[in-house]
Formats: structure tokens, C-alpha cells, sequence
């Protein structure tokens, strides 16, 4: 008689994860709660700012207003996509939404030329999507698009109910979509399965000036409890995070602009940071495109 092999099966159960988050039960506010009292107000959800030129924290918005500074972002990406975004006026100061966006890269939609009228075009016959035909603040061209790539995170912080927005500039994409594709995605994990860690790194354009490029680390894998809770949460919160607006902010940060009115430590660059159009992103240029 053959005897039964009773050796125990490996198991790839994921420990307790070190993530805490409130419990269903202890939680104040949901997304439609959240939503239902807003009615008739504009919603956006708190931003946090890129740092700029030589700066190295993140700017995370606080109840009194002045905003946290961190070197490193710990939290769980519960929604990411990418978006197209143009001004007309783009150093017109802080606040201002586009003029003309796309959220699929492919089909934009507003009044980019100015016209008075919302039209809908397709991103690869519009004049602003082509390769030179951005301009620096004095008016000069330059390299890069006047319609820019942007990549909107929605992070979800330990022992926070409601996800903060930061938005990826041109010049960390190939940092970003490395991250998702090749340590998440192609492990056979999602984004908002893992602790992930958002820092930066300096970097230098081609005229030699200083900016800082998004850098990502995975910390830890979800256990299956607090997975199930952020699912909850991002499934909630998905008609806020897609509707997210892009502000002007958002790319001047990157360009080491000054927006009007910027309150000292928020992260925007200073006066003497040099302007730097970081239209580009890693892996293109002009004649690869």
C-alpha cells in the first residue's frame, strides 16, 4: 500500500501588513458621504506639491494651512492614469485648469485656440502636441510640446480616509511607469496591492539645470484583510480620483516657475531657480517621437 505523502503545503500567504487603516466601523466620512455634503461645491482633493529646482521635499497640505514637508511619500496608489493637459496661458499664476484636456492620450476636448467655442480633436493632429512648439515664459521655443503628459497619483496615507493627489511631471514618467510595469504589475500584483514609497532624485537637463526626478520603492505587500479594505476604498473614491482636475500648478512646479501668489514653502520654486522645461520624458526626444 502506497502511504499518502502528508507533507504540509507551502503557503504564500502574505504576513499582517504593517499598513494600518481605519476600520470600516471607525471610519468617519465615506466617498458618498463625502460627496453628498459638497453638493454644489467644487471638489477637489488635497495636493500635494512636487518639489522644484533644488528643492528635495514634497509639500503635503495640513489643516493650518502652512503644509507638511517629507522626503518621502509612504502610502498605497489607489488609482494612477495618465492625462494630457494644455494652456494657453500657462504662467497666468496658480489655480488655473486647462484650456483643452484628453484623459486617454488620444482625444482631447475644450478650446485650445482660444475661440470661444469647445470643439474635440483628436491629440495627433493638434498643433500643440507636436515637438516644438512649447515657449518659455519670455516667449522663446523650446524642444518640448505646449500640450503636456502628466500622471495623477491618488495616494492613501496610513490612517487616512481620503486619498491626496500628486501629480507625476513630464520628466518622472519613465521613472513611474518602470515602477508600475516591471515591479507591480508584471509580479502579478496591483498597484493598490503594495505599501509603496515615492521619493526624489536630483536630476539635470541638457542646459545643465537642476530638477528633481520621482523615484518609487516597494515596501511591503498588503495582507489580504487590508487589501480588501483599500479595494473598498478605491472602488468608493474612483468618481472623485477620474474626475480630478489638473491645474497649471501641476506643470509649473516642474518648470521652476514662480506662480503668482505662492505661499513661501509650499515647495514652488524660488526667483532664482533657473527655468527649466522638463517637457521631455526620459525615453523620448524630438527625433525619436
Amino acid at each position: 500500500m502506497v502511504a499518502k505523502n502528508t507533507a504540509t503545503t507551502e503557503t504564500t500567504a502574505i504576513a499582517k501588513s504593517s499598513f494600518m487603516l481605519p476600520a470600516p466601523a471607525q471610519r468617519k466620512i465615506d466617498a458618498k458621504t463625502f460627496v453628498e455634503r459638497m453638493k454644489g461645491f467644487k471638489i477637489n482633493l488635497p495636493r500635494i506639491i512636487f518639489p522644484s529646482g533644488k528643492g528635495i521635499t514634497f509639500t503635503i497640505p495640513q489643516d493650518d494651512g502652512q503644509g507638511k514637508s517629507a522626503e518621502i511619500l509612504k502610502a498605497v496608489i489607489i488609482d494612477q492614469y495618465p492625462v494630457r493637459a494644455f494652456w494657453r496661458e500657462k504662467y497666468s499664476g496658480k489655480g488655473v485648469p486647462p484650456d483643452c484636456t484628453s484623459d486617454d492620450l488620444i482625444n482631447g476636448h475644450g478650446d485650445p485656440m482660444g475661440s470661444g467655442q469647445i470643439c474635440a480633436q483628436k491629440c495627433e493632429n493638434c498643433p500643440n502636441n507636436a515637438w516644438g512648439s512649447d515657449t518659455d515664459q519670455n516667449g522663446k521655443p523650446t524642444e518640448g510640446k505646449a500640450c503636456k503628459e502628466l500622471h495623477p497619483m491618488f495616494l492613501l496615507f496610513e490612517g487616512e480616509e481620503i486619498p491626496y493627489q500628486l501629480t507625476i511631471p513630464p520628466g518622472s514618467l519613465k521613472n513611474a511607469g518602470d515602477f508600475l510595469s516591471q515591479r507591480i504589475l508584471m509580479k502579478g500584483l496591483l498597484p493598490e496591492e503594495i505599501v509603496a514609497e515615492v521619493g526624489t532624485a536630483p536630476a539635470q537637463s541638457k542646459n545643465g539645470t537642476d530638477y528633481r526626478k520621482a523615484t518609487f520603492k516597494k515596501v511591503e505587500e498588503l495582507d489580504a484583510e487590508t487589501f480588501a479594505t483599500v479595494q473598498k476604498l478605491r472602488e468608493e473614491f474612483m468618481p472623485l480620483t477620474r474626475s480630478a482636475m489638473i491645474l497649471n500648478d501641476d506643470y509649473n512646479i516642474e518648470n521652476g516657475f514662480q506662480p503668482v501668489n505662492v505661499t513661501p514653502g509650499t515647495g514652488a520654486a524660488t526667483p532664482e531657480d533657473p527655468i527649466n522645461h522638463m517637457d521631455l520624458r526620459e525615453d523620448q526626444t524630438p527625433e525619436t517621437m
